[in-house]
């Protein structure tokens, strides 16, 4: 799914607020089906904009939630956990708008491949992009702060659908 942000202010506003961020896999639910904590912030992060989707996973043995809006000026996701508690935000950005840095980076860990689904992230107030790619079968996500190092390599292959650090 395409995002895209053309005032990330509010993305760096909350992000400064030290608002955290973190994947999450597709499995939508009805915002009457969650709980009343998660329900409460989607009504909050919504507002008067457009309810896309809110999906749920397990991850690291938790529930956690995304919602996806579509704003005036563009889209967003929002992460929480299953009491409702923000964990983060992701905005996703033009090719253009990604740091030289960042895209050498990018190219020199997998060379020759593709470079989609650019992001900007935020996650334990600490500010990232993250990237995907496809190596051969491999699917990978790269998470790379400005300065172009890379803080994660994860790889989920089309055959058994696990991730895996590099």
């Amino acid at each position: 799914m395409s995002r895209s942000f053309k005032t990330p202010a509010l993305f760096i506003a909350m992000a400064a607020l030290g608002v955290g961020v973190f994947a999450i896999a597709d499995e939508d639910i009805p915002v009457e089906k969650a709980p009343p904590g998660v329900q409460a912030t989607v009504k909050r992060v919504v507002g008067k904009d457009k309810l896309d989707h809110l999906d749920r996973d397990m991850e690291n043995g938790k529930m956690v939630y995304e919602v996806d809006v579509n704003a005036k000026n563009g889209s967003f996701s929002v992460h929480m956990s299953d009491t409702g508690e923000v964990q983060g935000i992701s905005l996703d950005i033009p090719m253009g708008a990604i740091p030289e840095p960042v895209m050498n980076a990018a190219k020199h860990a997998h060379p020759g491949v593709a470079i989609t689904e650019p992001e900007i992230r935020s996650e334990k107030g600490q500010l990232f992009y993250k990237v995907e790619l496809k190596v051969g079968k491999e699917k990978h996500e790269l998470q790379i702060d400005a300065a172009g190092k890379i803080i994660s390599d994860e790889k989920d292959t089309e055959n058994d659908g696990g991730d895996d650090k590099k």
